[in-house]
């Protein structure tokens, strides 16, 4: 990692995961199963495939070709169910953030609520994003880990920083949707997360250890 510059700060990053980077066709429900293999293997795991992350969270009998008889969209997870993976199989613990611009914003959550998270975790309005902003970045400084965004939609990891956290200019983006490799990682303005109306947040410790 690059975190001891002043100007830039990067998370440690093994292998960007991305859709069928390794032969599963997980194109348009993997985006945060390929986060949550990235987020292990910059903790120096070995993650296992995609298809058997989703049928230990699911329940299901998925295969590298998905899974006969149900949709796309049911094989979907949210960050929240990331870190209780990550917690019962690897003792990573991990913290819940909430951002919504509005409370019709909180439709997009398909599986959980605005009452899975603290009220601490919570932040709301656009006088909230650059709060959630600032705690992501002070995570990936002090942990040296990516986090794992979410809009509902489309789920990212933001992995470094440039500037500061308390005014950053550019965040380091790795997407999952990505099929070349090449593309996977990209510099934006921290003004491309307010396109988005709601975004929920893991930060996984950088070790195994509890976090408050």
């Amino acid at each position: 990692d690059t975190c001891h510059s002043p100007n830039e700060c990067v998370a440690r990053v093994a292998r960007v995961y991305h859709y069928g980077c390794d032969g599963t066709k997980d194109h348009g429900w993997g985006c945060v199963y390929r986060n949550a293999q990235t987020i292990l293997s910059s903790l120096s795991f070995e993650p296992p495939r995609v298809e058997t992350m989703a049928s230990s969270v699911l329940g299901l009998p998925v295969t590298a070709d998905g899974c006969p008889g149900h949709s796309s969209g049911s094989l979907w997870i949210e960050p929240r169910d990331c870190g209780a993976y990550l917690s019962t199989h690897y003792d990573i613990a991990s913290r819940n953030l909430l951002w919504a611009r509005t409370s019709a914003a909180e439709s997009r959550m398909q599986r959980s609520s605005r009452k899975d998270y603290p009220p601490s975790h919570v932040f709301s309005d656009d006088e909230g994003l650059p709060q959630l902003i600032h705690h992501l970045l002070k995570h990936i400084e002090e942990e040296r880990v990516p986090v794992i965004m979410d809009d509902g939609l489309y789920s990212y990891c933001v992995a470094g920083f440039r500037g500061t956290a308390a005014s950053p200019q550019q965040l380091l983006v790795l997407d999952p949707h990505q099929t070349d490799a090449s593309m996977v990682s990209q510099w934006v303005s921290p003004k491309w997360m307010a396109q988005s109306p709601l975004w929920m947040a893991l930060l996984p410790a950088g070790s195994r250890r509890a976090m408050l």
